[in-house]
């Protein structure tokens, strides 16, 4: 798939722009729900995804062929939502410096693997509601779209030992919600 996608760009770029439209049509799901998770809005979330395909298709030449086009364009999104959701005054709270120890790295492990119950369902989705949008969206990729931490750190436009540090971190803030409740 991912060589069909390079050819069908290289189509785009050379003229035979009604193709994008391939491309909006597979990915407007992703990048809609990755709006809709940050914002919470749908009429902002539709926005935003129409804002991100056309900025894609006008930057399609600096497409390098490095990422898939999906984590390319994620980026892209990520990046867009981020900086209106800064514009709004949304607040994104900043991750807390916290010494990770091993052993509490084990015993949130192991919380986490626990079987889970629709109750256990509903806190962590309570929990994770009140993280901010920068950790949430990691979450999201990590967990939801099932994104590496390459994949991860290309999109945010961090290091992976960044993204690495920043996913156990917030791991740690979900596990000491359910934990305290």
């Amino acid at each position: 798939m991912k060589e069909e996608e390079f050819a069908l760009i290289e189509l785009i770029i050379e003229g035979e722009t009604d193709l994008y439209s391939y491309f909006v049509t597979k990915y407007n799901k992703d990048i809609y729900n990755l709006a809709f998770q940050l914002t919470k809005e749908r009429e902002w979330a539709e926005d935003l995804t129409q804002d991100v395909f056309v900025k894609g298709f006008l930057k399609l030449k600096s497409f390098q062929q490095k990422s898939q086009f999906l984590t390319w364009l994620y980026r892209m999104a990520y990046n867009l939502i981020i900086n209106e959701l800064k514009k709004k005054k949304v607040t994104l709270s900043p991750f807390e410096d916290e010494t990770v120890l091993p052993e509490e790295m084990v015993e949130i492990d192991d919380y986490f693997a626990q079987q889970e119950t629709e109750l256990r369902y509903k806190k962590l989705d309570e929990a994770l509601q009140t993280l901010s949008k920068d950790e949430y969206a990691i979450i999201l990729f990590h967990y939801y779209e099932q994104k590496t931490i390459d994949e991860i750190a290309f999109i945010t436009s961090q290091t992976s030992a960044n993204v690495k540090v920043k996913l156990f971190r917030i791991r740690k803030k979900l596990y000491n919600i359910l934990r305290y409740e």
